[in-house]
């Protein structure tokens, strides 16, 4: 029969009424282990445990009406690696003992990009240099060269509007002068395509292009008036040839160079560059297109007593670009970045732009997908006073500099141009040095990586099994605990998580059975942000016993990410339980869980 032993219990045995087992309610306490080699300190929940080695150990001290478990019930983290970052990606050379630059590039999408450049052959003549990015590698496309002798065939911008339409352009030598070099993609091959030139005895360059279909593009740059000042060149694409259109220069007199164009569509685009104030020093330069016509937009800089170059440009829309380059201090070069907002431009507070203020910081490209996503490219004066890459990225209220890749601290490493088909997905291009006058290409994607840093284990700091009000009868009382573990080591060896335990002992030094505790499934499995691929459990059948003993026993696996999965972050949520038998002494019980993460499923 059952007996009322105390107010609001009820105990189904006469013999677990007598002193020392009274059935009081159970409660949770929140207990860690002593410091020993494998006892990690307490984290407050607001705070991520550091967990950085290749095999991590976390102990969960357990206390309760059966368990209270300083595990977390349900209690996600966010983990510190697999988020987006810079990399440097493998590129092709077309010489492996001369220079290959590449000085642009267009993505639209992840698994589609381009960059142009060009490369000096074994004669020493510059050579158009273009490759392809299929979503896994690049490779050298066939593009088209000039037969001048001795040629000088370069690329310097690179436009695509789909997989199956891009144009690249930039000029060539012609034994007297240098005239436009443009190339166009179909979607199989690249062909030359006769570009528009002010005249033929005159220098004649394009630096840059946009395309917003294939039958709209337009290119910017300079050519040589009959003064032998640069006045600014745009051309218009319009699906069948290329034309000039007409556009302003501050004076025949002064230098007007465009270094960059962006267009949003045929009803506005935006081009920037510099030209020589009347006072005889660079100062920043744009232009806007509204749809038939091309007029100067005023720019800011910083004073007129320094050169302002703008080097880059882009546009999401007529109401937002950010335009990219810098000024001279008189002893160096430092960042400069204006914001266009559909009326005027503004020059953006620039006192985090430079790694270093008392060296020489550029940037020379930038690629905006929306108002609150903009990545920057450039370069700056290292440590060992050679560039390295520099990248900056607009979140939508301020800007701040990325980690970027170098090739070593001491070779040269800059960044041309940059392209984000996704605030997600960028590539930039550039070139760095090596042994000898060999500059191998540089490229650096940004995206998911889950190759640069260790396999860890994050678990929550606190949680509590439901407690049980013993009958006489064997009861199960549950909790989920979830945990991140993250693959940052690019192994692709997968991994396992293990769990082993000591019995659970209340203070009286009663226990429990060490085969109380049991896995008994997954509950859920997700991929967090900066996940390159979700695990494949090869742990089966479930339930998994707990091992326990007054010495944790070996560990059972009890989650494992087949070979080729798991990379990066994922939250997996188990179901725990423990068999309480009804001969129970009642008491809070207390065990140390150790769970291990390692490599290989």
């Amino acid at each position: 029969m059952s007996h009322i032993c105390q107010t609001g219990v009820v105990e189904a045995l006469d013999r677990n009424c007598r002193p020392g087992r009274e059935p009081v309610p159970l409660h949770a306490t929140a207990s860690l282990p002593p410091h020993d080699d494998h006892v990690m300190l307490h984290v407050p929940h607001s705070e991520k445990p550091p967990f950085p080695m290749r095999k991590t150990f976390v102990h969960l001290a357990i206390a309760g009406a059966v368990i209270a478990s300083m595990l977390g019930a349900a209690y996600p983290l966010t983990a510190d690696a697999g988020s987006l970052k810079w990399s440097i990606v493998t590129s092709p050379n077309a010489t492996s003992v001369q220079a290959n630059t590449l000085a642009n590039v267009s993505c639209t999408s992840a698994s589609f990009c381009m960059t142009a450049g060009y490369f000096i052959d074994s004669s020493g003549y510059k050579q158009t240099l273009i490759e392809e990015w299929d979503g896994t590698s690049w490779s050298i496309l066939s593009s088209p060269n000039t037969l001048y002798v001795p040629s000088r065939d370069k690329l310097l911008g690179i436009s695509c509007a789909s997989t199956t339409f891009c144009m690249a352009v930039g000029d060539y030598y012609n034994g007297s002068n240098y005239q436009t070099l443009v190339a166009e993609w179909n979607g199989t091959s690249w062909s030359g395509v006769t570009g528009a030139d002010t005249s033929t005895t005159q220098d004649n360059h394009l630096t840059s292009v946009s395309c917003t279909s294939a039958s709209f593009c337009m290119a910017a740059g300079y050519s040589v008036d009959s003064s032998s000042y640069d006045q600014t060149l745009v051309e218009e694409w319009t699906g069948s040839a290329w034309s000039i259109v007409a556009s302003p220069s501050s004076s025949t007199t002064q230098t007007n160079l465009l270094t960059s164009v962006s267009c949003t569509g045929t009803g506005f685009c935006m081009a920037a560059g510099f030209n020589n104030a009347p006072a005889g020093i660079d100062q920043s330069l744009t232009e806007e297109w509204g749809g038939t016509s091309w007029s100067t937009v005023t720019s800011p800089d910083t004073l007129s007593t320094q050169a302002n170059v703008l080097n880059g440009v882009s546009c999401t829309s007529p109401s937002f670009c950010i335009a990219v380059g810098n000024y001279n201090t008189g002893s160096n070069t430092l960042v400069v970045i204006d914001q266009w907002n559909g009326t005027s431009w503004s020059m953006v507070s620039n006192s985090t732009f430079n790694v270093n203020t008392g060296v020489n910081n550029n940037l020379l490209g930038v690629s905006c997908q929306n108002t609150a996503f903009c990545m920057t490219a450039g370069y700056y004066v290292g440590t060992s006073t050679s560039d390295q890459t520099l990248i900056e990225e607009w979140n939508g209220t301020s800007w701040s500099i990325a980690t970027s890749q170098n090739s070593l601290p001491n070779q040269i490493n800059t960044l041309n141009g940059v392209s984000c088909s996704t605030s997600s997905s960028c590539m930039a291009a550039g070139y760095h040095s090596s042994s000898g006058s060999y500059l191998p290409t540089l490229i650096e994607q940004y995206g998911l990586f889950c190759t640069q840093g260790s396999l860890s284990l994050s678990l929550p700091a606190s949680a509590a099994f439901p407690g049980v009000t013993l009958n006489g009868t064997t009861q199960t009382t549950t909790v989920p605990l979830t945990f991140t573990a993250d693959d940052e080591t690019g192994s692709g060896s997968g991994w396992h998580v293990s769990v082993t335990s000591t019995t659970f002992t209340n203070a009286g030094n009663h226990t429990l059975p060490t085969s109380a505790s049991t896995v008994t499934g997954v509950s859920s499995v997700s991929t967090l942000a900066g996940s390159c691929s979700a695990p494949t459990n090869t742990v089966t059948p479930y339930p998994i016993a707990v091992p326990a003993a007054a010495t944790p026993p070996a560990a059972n696996a009890i989650y494992s990410a087949n070979t080729g999965t798991g990379e990066g972050p994922v939250s997996i949520t188990l179901n725990f339980a423990v068999a309480v038998p009804g001969s129970a002494y009642t008491g809070t019980y207390t065990s140390t869980w150790i769970v291990t993460v390692s490599d290989g499923p």
